[in-house]
């Protein structure tokens, strides 16, 4: 085997073996300044967002612009975050995943995004999938404000801002509008088009030298 070929074959191997770690990269994101805020009810009602997907991988968290208000308005449940395939626009069956994090970490008064890492459900998601996040509390009381671009000439176009009150279906808001999220990918290691054009090419380097000697030897 000559050296060309040899060296071609280990490439090959490593590129077969090696582990995809991948990166996590911001994928969607809808930020904004805004004074207006869509508003959960304890756990009887889920406000939520659409979004498209746009990268291949896992996703692993997900931002949500919003806060809480203190005093009698303090919620009484921690924020849950769900999941949820969608279908005609909308959250469809049951959540995909469900998540909660503890109140005190959503800030008090002004928004923020707020971290719901969500990487233990492991979905897998490809360009053009369609998901929905939704927010409510897990008992009680009390509302968490997601903020939304009402009014400032904005939106997101790749989904829509949803709610969901007690048992009624889903529903968009009267006044189309999108609220404030990032979502965040474990893209795969993917070789870069031009590492694809190397191996290619020592491929059919590969390939002519295994002929010019198969013929040097007689075997063609």
């Amino acid at each position: 085997m000559s050296r060309l070929t040899a060296g071609f074959t280990a490439l090959c191997c490593l590129f077969a073996i090696a582990p995809a770690d991948g990166d996590i990269v911001l994928d969607q994101q809808h930020s904004f300044t805004s004074s207006i805020g869509n508003s959960t009810s304890g756990d009887v009602s889920q406000i939520g967002q659409t979004f498209t997907v746009g990268i291949a991988g896992t996703l692993v968290r997900i931002d949500v612009l919003m806060f809480r208000l203190g005093g009698i308005f303090d919620p009484t449940g921690d924020p849950v975050m769900r999941i949820y395939s969608v279908a005609g626009g909308f959250p469809a069956g049951s959540p995909l995943a469900t998540f909660s994090i503890p109140e005190a970490n959503v800030p008090l008064n002004a928004a923020a995004m707020v971290s719901f890492d969500v990487s233990s459900a492991s979905l897998a998601v490809s360009p053009g999938n369609v998901l929905a996040f939704s927010m409510s509390a897990a008992s009680g009381v009390g509302p968490y404000f997601l903020l939304t671009d009402q009014g400032l000439f904005i939106e997101y176009t790749g989904g829509e801002g949803v709610a969901k009150f007690g048992s009624n279906p889903w529903q968009f808001f009267n006044d189309p509008q999108d609220h404030g999220f990032r979502t965040w990918v474990d893209a795969a290691v993917i070789p870069e088009p031009s590492t694809l054009a190397i191996l290619a090419g020592l491929a059919i380097i590969g390939s002519q030298m295994r002929s010019r000697n198969m013929r040097s030897s007689g075997i063609v």
